[in-house]
């Protein structure tokens, strides 16, 4: 039973008796409207107990799934996401490969916290489709949301993905975000879907995989933890190498506290972002191409990475960025399917015209200046020929 129907019949209950119905088009349904006497700023079941029994109201209540299609995540899906946990299909491989299914009950508990800036939301379908659960990541302050995941794994595209995610892009609106990620790979079907959503896609990536036991031989030594002095040269390296589409999508927030850097001759030439989890570590390797010894220089960071305690290792490589793959091949690395990477633009950026500043010159006389020098008597230094200038007076 949809909400709408809900609605109606707790009017009914209430006194009131529909005066008409009147069958329309929208989202290819035929939903059935209601229409009560009166009028309320927004229909809600909790108001309607407190209505009065005499007097007129209008109510306007659709029976389908047209009017509220999409809640917010409550304990009432816990067992739902719980029966998905085999069919989620991950949106942000960051999340996915460092803390593991999303859909597990740790995780199902700490995203019931809203304080860590996670929102889920529900589609509920009727005609025996699955209900359509998601969640979207927000750090305040970040430019950027992201989706986490979808459960169950869409195959086609129903209505529910495209409403689904518009609710997420309006919360993120709502909480000051520019932009919306995701990530999806290249082969799945949803990819399509998504783009028909308003996702674009701005990038590709590659994740190569090292096992926990992988021996990778790096004696080098040369990577050092990032410090407040090297934003400059870190900001420097990125804006050089990254394309503007990306750098639109995602810029640059340097974490000096899970960074790396690598110098040669003093000078900046490679940054590593490290993203610990119980599951693994994800590394955001950034290289400029005049690094020397390109496998010598990854696999030094490999083995002499900073808390790894037998933790597989993972590395993103960009598009923009293939040419690290060979170096990475040869230290035998295991590479997964390659990802798209979408974004969904919820501002569009401006150029504001801003008025040329022009110096105003006082109304005032000039002032007459004293001379250049006074008493100017010249000297020869013994043995040097070179005129001397005593007393010397200049004025500004």
């Amino acid at each position: 039973m949809s909400y709408a129907w809900d609605a109606a019949d707790t009017t009914r209950r209430q006194g009131y008796t529909a005066f008409g119905t009147e069958r329309y088009r929208l989202g290819g349904d035929l939903p059935t409207r209601y229409q009560f006497t009166g009028q309320l700023p927004r229909p809600s079941t909790r108001r309607l107990s407190r209505l009065p029994r005499r007097g007129r109201i209008k109510l306007d209540f659709w029976d389908g799934e047209s009017l509220i299609s999409v809640r917010d995540f409550s304990w009432q899906h816990l067992l739902t996401l719980f029966r998905y946990r085999a069919q989620v299909l991950p949106l942000d491989y960051e999340l996915f490969l460092t803390h593991g299914n999303q859909a597990s009950l740790p995780a199902m508990l700490s995203s019931m916290n809203l304080g860590r800036g996670v929102y889920m939301g529900v589609y509920r379908s009727e005609n025996g489709v699955p209900d359509l659960i998601g969640q979207m990541r927000y750090t305040p302050g970040e430019r950027s949301a992201r989706m986490s995941f979808l459960a169950p794994e869409p195959e086609c595209d129903t209505p529910s993905l495209s409403a689904l995610m518009e609710n997420f892009v309006q919360r993120a609106g709502r909480y000051g975000a520019f932009h919306l990620l995701a990530e999806l790979d290249e082969r799945h079907p949803s990819l399509v879907y998504m783009r028909r959503a308003g996702f674009s896609v701005f990038a590709w990536q590659h994740i190569w995989h090292f096992a926990a036991d992988a021996g990778v031989p790096g004696e080098l030594r040369a990577w050092q933890p990032a410090r407040n002095g090297d934003q400059v040269a870190v900001r420097s390296l990125y804006h050089s190498l990254v394309p503007p589409l990306v750098q639109a999508a995602e810029p640059l927030s340097m974490h000096t506290s899970r960074g790396l850097v690598f110098r040669h001759a003093g000078e900046v030439l490679a940054y590593a972002e490290a993203v610990y989890g119980p599951r693994g570590i994800y590394l955001y390797p950034l290289l400029h191409p005049a690094v020397e010894n390109v496998p010598e220089v990854l696999a030094d960071l490999v083995q002499h990475l900073p808390g790894r305690r037998g933790r597989p290792v993972y590395f993103t490589i960009r598009s923009y960025q293939a040419w690290m793959e060979p170096a990475l091949q040869q230290l035998h690395g295991e590479v997964l399917p390659r990802q798209a990477l979408l974004v969904k633009h919820l501002v569009q950026a401006l150029r504001a015209e801003a008025p040329a500043r022009l110096g105003v010159l006082e109304a005032r006389q000039a002032e007459p200046t004293a001379s250049i020098a006074s008493h100017v008597e010249q000297h020869e230094w013994p043995g040097e020929g070179v005129p001397r200038l005593e007393n010397e007076r200049f004025c500004a």
